[in-house]
């Protein structure tokens, strides 16, 4: 058999290899060692899949991804500052929280250095999914809009929507008539807003933040706003007004990682090693 009528074989055996394109040195090939015990002229096919997995392996290696460029907010507690003033946009080692601290340490698992973009919520997502100016966006829970461009990975963090209300409101989310009476707010490029106008709800306010959220919910300019727990329960004790508001489980809407599906058709092998390592990190924390 002749070497070009070998490799177009080979090519068309096992396209799932990802080893098509790549040359065989024949006279090489039967010189190796692992090639003692295969029959003429590979007649073996188990044999000749074993040898191709083991030639083919330096040029896979040489293609691995080295870096990462990842869009981000500065939201506490799953990834803020912890100085007062950052000095730029760039993410740093004083960049912490439970939900990038396990993003950093799945990549490093991985050999994968971090780009971080710490930008305006809303801005952060186009950056990933209109403009490739990122490799992906987190902390994310799943909505059709985000699927239409991008792939969730494996939970970072946990998360759950919340209704808030003051304990002073009439009207509340266990209420027949809420949706159709409440005027309610969340904060603008959050999954949560995308849902209010999604299920039509009479939706008063899109802040910037979750912060100013509750301070318009204080300051009763709406009945109740729709916000993580995590976030708004901070918050709430950091401005000792927990005796004030009462919230209500509305729905558990884990975080992860969105990754652009152009960044994905590029490292097909990457999201099935991240997931590994982020349920990795997670039993860590």
């Amino acid at each position: 058999m002749s070497k070009i009528r070998l490799s177009i074989v080979i090519e068309n055996l096992f396209p799932l290899l990802n080893i098509k394109g790549i040359l065989f040195n024949i006279s090489i090939l039967f010189e190796l060692p692992l090639f003692s015990s295969c029959p003429k002229v590979f007649k073996s096919i188990k044999c000749l899949l074993i040898t191709l997995v083991f030639t083919s392996a330096p040029q896979i290696k040489a293609n691995e991804l080295t870096k990462i460029t990842l869009a981000t907010q500065n939201l506490c507690p799953y990834g803020c500052y912890q100085d007062k003033n950052p000095a730029s946009t760039q993410g740093s080692n004083e960049f912490s929280g439970i939900a990038v601290d396990v993003v950093k340490c799945a990549l490093n698992k991985m050999n994968i250095s971090l780009e971080l973009l710490v930008l305006p919520w809303a801005r952060a997502q186009k950056y990933a999914l209109q403009t490739n100016k990122a490799d992906g966006f987190f902390s994310a829970s799943q909505n059709h809009y985000r699927d239409q461009f991008a792939t969730l990975s494996y939970p970072i963090a946990k998360q759950k929507w919340q209704w808030y209300v003051l304990n002073s409101n009439t009207i509340l989310p266990t209420d027949s008539n809420f949706k159709q009476q409440a005027t309610v707010g969340a904060f603008i490029g959050s999954n949560m807003l995308k849902w209010l106008e999604n299920n039509n709800y009479k939706i008063l306010a899109r802040p910037l933040n979750t912060d100013y959220l509750l301070q318009m919910l204080l300051k009763e300019r709406l009945d109740a706003i729709l916000a993580n727990d995590y976030v708004t329960d901070r918050l709430i004790t950091k401005y000792g007004v927990d005796k004030k508001v009462t919230s209500y489980l509305h729905m558990n809407k884990p975080l992860g990682v969105y990754f652009s599906n152009t960044f994905l058709k590029n490292n097909k092998l990457f999201l099935p090693a991240f997931n590994k390592k982020v349920r990795e990190c997670r039993k860590i924390q």
